[in-house]
């Protein structure tokens, strides 16, 4: 399932997951079980679906961004900071500095900004950040 996706994203994904699970005969029992849950996920109805998302994810933009167990983590900063801009807002590398020199308290590394970066950001033209949207299977 993609990091950033859309509630139809969701069931989509779901859907497939359970197609590849039930093609897989190499581990049968949990690959059915998994196959099973995958294909009763997307069969709730969509509140229902939504309270369950809402525990690993968090939503924004019409989006789902997987969270980070560690709420200081620098993804989380990430998430925050789009959180608080419009829809198709975009965000700055000093912009999240900033924000994690006031919420975690040191300085980010430029392998960690990156690593986030490439998994929930798309990076355009001038330098700025766009939250993705995860649609794109």
């Amino acid at each position: 399932m993609s990091v950033n996706c859309s509630m139809q994203a969701v069931v989509r994904d779901l859907r497939q997951l359970a197609a590849k699970y039930a093609s897989n005969r190499k581990d049968g029992s949990k690959l059915q079980a998994l196959c099973n849950a995958a294909k009763n996920c997307a069969s709730l109805p969509h509140d229902e679906l939504n309270r369950k998302i809402h525990l690993v994810a968090v939503p924004g933009h019409s989006v789902f961004v997987a969270k980070h167990e560690d709420k200081r983590a620098l993804r989380n900063i990430f998430i925050l900071l789009f959180r608080h801009k419009e829809p198709n807002g975009t965000l700055t590398k000093q912009e999240v500095v900033a924000a994690a020199a006031k919420h975690i308290k040191r300085e980010i590394t430029d392998r960690e900004y990156h690593q986030v970066v490439t998994e929930i950001c798309i990076s355009t033209e001038d330098g700025h950040l766009l939250l993705k949207n995860g649609d794109e299977p």
